[in-house]
């Protein structure tokens, strides 16, 4: 009797969650890491969080996996071949080694941004020549997730192997799926063809229509794709959506994403002339021109009557207080 884990279908079910148990660990990984920017959640909504991530990581997934799931099911008989199983296994690790890494790079760099990287880093950082050192100094700093990055990766490798290694089979799993009851081959006989292209090409069609459904993130006719603003249905707040997103969700939907472009309707000098913001105020050192009937010059004399005249004034005013007279309302 066959292992059930020999139809392809299996394999890939077990291989596409793994990866999903992996984001999810990430998730778990960012949470601690980060716990200062997400201290306030309770437990109910640290669960609503982590339930609607697993949306947005299986649309990620299923834009890293595609490929591979494509050719895992593809109804024709090389599939058991060891060459196609080599380069199947490469398809497999290869987008999802970036997947990770992506995500595990979000982790220490969420305290620098406060948002999930997307493409915009690379405008960002095009103009800097020292990337690789600024990556190499990053993975040395932060060593353990460094360390949970391999661990990680080695464990996929070891469970990849698991699945896809069975000392009973001794022969390629598509071959032995067309053996019939009494164990003689009847692989080159039309009837048992026609069942095993009908059965596999059946299952190709309906894993294509969950992957579109997966990638759009929801059944219905009405869905919309979901969106990077959809993170925010499953936090209270739109600073706790980075812990509901997934960086290479973010990525994947910032690819045709510009940014806004700078716009220059006026020069400087245009915009100096009309309004300036900046004001100054510049002390003019220059003596003022005289004006005709002015004394420009004050000479002794001219401080001595100055002074007279003030005194005189001054008495006249003393007197002109004391003689007023208070009128009587009385009479």
């Amino acid at each position: 009797m066959k292992s059930f884990k020999n139809f392809p279908i299996v394999r890939v079910l077990f291989n596409f969650g793994l990866m999903l148990l992996v984001f999810t660990l990430c998730r778990l990984a960012f949470y601690l890491s980060n716990y200062n920017y997400f201290s306030d959640l309770n437990i109910g909504e640290i669960l609503k969080i982590f339930y609607g991530g697993v949306k947005f990581d299986i649309s990620a997934l299923l834009y890293f996996n595609v490929l591979y799931i494509l050719l895992a099911l593809l109804p024709f008989k090389f599939r058991g071949s060891k060459i196609y199983n080599k380069i199947l296994k490469w398809v497999y690790f290869i987008p999802n080694s970036i997947a990770l890494f992506l995500n595990c790079s979000d982790i220490t760099y969420y305290p620098f941004s406060l948002r999930r990287t997307t493409c915009i880093i690379f405008k960002e950082f095009g103009n800097d020549n020292n990337i690789a050192q600024i990556f190499a100094t990053a993975m040395v700093d932060y060593w353990y997730i460094t360390l949970f990055f391999v661990g990680v990766m080695v464990a996929l490798v070891y469970l990849y192997k698991g699945i896809y290694s069975d000392p009973s089979v001794t022969e390629p799993v598509d071959v032995l799926m067309t053996k019939g009851n009494n164990g003689s081959s009847s692989a080159n006989t039309l009837s048992n063809n026609i069942k095993y292209y009908t059965s596999h090409t059946l299952t190709l069609c309906i894993s294509i229509y969950f992957c579109i459904i997966g990638i759009r993130g929801g059944f219905g006719v009405t869905t919309r794709p979901i969106s990077i603003g959809n993170a925010t249905e499953y936090c209270r707040k739109p600073s706790q959506a980075a812990l509901v997103l997934n960086t290479p969700f973010t990525m994947i939907h910032s690819l045709t994403k510009q940014p806004y472009p700078e716009v220059n309707y006026f020069s400087e000098d245009e915009v100096k002339e009309i309004f300036d913001p900046v004001k100054t105020s510049v002390r003019e050192s220059k003596v003022p021109e005289p004006v005709e009937g002015s004394v420009t010059e004050l000479t002794p004399n001219c401080l001595t009557a100055t002074s007279g005249c003030a005194r005189h004034s001054s008495s006249k005013l003393d007197s002109a207080l004391t003689c007023t007279e208070v009128p009587n309302y009385n009479n």
